[in-house]
């Protein structure tokens, strides 16, 4: 692959992130909603959804800023969160599917843009360690 179509698929991704960081500015305020306001009856510990609010916050800002601004930390953040959430949403949306319950819809797409992200941050971290090695060896 050359230097120019890997600049223009690095350029494709920022649209890609900032729809990302618009979702998950969604989950952190789904969160905070459920700690503000309790009677609505939102399942959770309170503890739980303030760190969720957080990360989701912190995965907001992180996927907003452009890519060569992006901290080298938030693929293995990324990674632990994409593990958890696999985990979380997995396991519901498996007990959902064995009980009859049908298709787990939220915890699916929570999945896929989690699984999503983390693909894209992979290649661009991939991308980012080989322009190092290629520039080292100039």
């Amino acid at each position: 692959m050359s230097a120019h179509a890997s600049e223009s698929q690095r350029i494709n991704r920022e649209p890609v992130f900032r729809a990302a960081a618009v979702l998950f500015a969604a989950a952190a305020t789904y969160h905070t909603v459920a700690i503000a306001v309790p009677t609505l009856g939102i399942p959770g510990a309170t503890w739980r959804h303030a760190l969720f609010a957080a990360l989701g916050a912190a995965a907001a800002w992180s996927l907003a800023r452009p890519s060569v601004r992006r901290r080298p930390w938030i693929l293995p953040a990324f990674t632990a969160f994409t593990a958890q959430q696999l985990y979380s949403h997995g396991g519901r949306a498996l007990t959902w599917w064995r009980t009859g319950r049908g298709v787990d819809w939220m915890s699916l797409g929570v999945l896929l843009v989690m699984i999503s992200v983390l693909a894209i941050l992979t290649r661009e971290a991939a991308e980012r360690m080989s322009r190092c090695v290629v520039s080292e060896k100039s």
